[in-house]
């Protein structure tokens, strides 16, 4: 039970350091509570599928310095900043948080595989049983809703409208400059 509290603390400690997923879920507390849900139940899809194949290859690295997971996080990223910036907001209308967005966004996130990947490694150590499996994405899925439900109530607290619009072009801005500096770094590796 303690190294289960301990994944779940070092798992709480990851999601809750501001990364492209966390101006994901403030965005969704700028937006419709319902957009938010969509959004974290994509993520923790993601989440659940990238981090079980991390204990199933038994090594997080490989999957973080794999070219194509480098190339698809950017045009994750990028995608996602793009559509934060286009998108009109009506008070009934969507928004850019979406299932299929951030359940991209999650699967790609080199965060997630760094920060994630180890202490579930750790966790499991040379038995991965289907038990352990369970308890550890249990521990992985309540600490990053713990912490994403944090940003949206921050995002909740924001009323000024001008304030929202200003900080819709920010999370935008943010994920779009992540995405592009994944993309340039990738071409960098390709063409070297």
């Amino acid at each position: 039970m303690t190294e289960l509290l301990t994944l779940f603390l070092a798992c709480f400690i990851v999601a809750i350091v501001p990364g492209p997923l966390a101006v994901v879920a403030f965005q969704g507390g700028l937006e419709r509570p319902a957009a938010f849900v969509f959004g974290l139940l994509g993520q923790l899809l993601g989440l659940a599928i990238m981090t079980n194949i991390l204990v199933l290859l038994g090594n997080s690295l490989s999957v973080a310095e794999a070219n194509w997971f480098l190339a698809l996080a950017g045009l994750a990223l990028l995608t996602l900043g793009i559509k934060t910036l286009t998108t009109i907001r009506k008070s009934k209308g969507g928004g850019a948080v979406t299932f299929g967005g951030t359940f991209v966004l999650a699967f790609t996130n080199p965060k997630a595989v760094l920060g994630f990947g180890p202490p579930l490694l750790l966790f499991h150590g040379a038995n991965v049983s289907t038990n352990a499996v369970l308890w550890a994405t249990t521990a992985l899925i309540s600490a990053v809703t713990l912490s994403m439900l944090i940003y949206f109530a921050l995002g909740r607290l924001v009323s000024d409208q001008k304030i929202v619009g200003q900080l819709r072009k920010i999370c935008g801005v943010l994920l779009v400059a992540a995405g592009v500096a994944f993309l340039v770094r990738q071409l960098a590796v390709w063409v070297a």
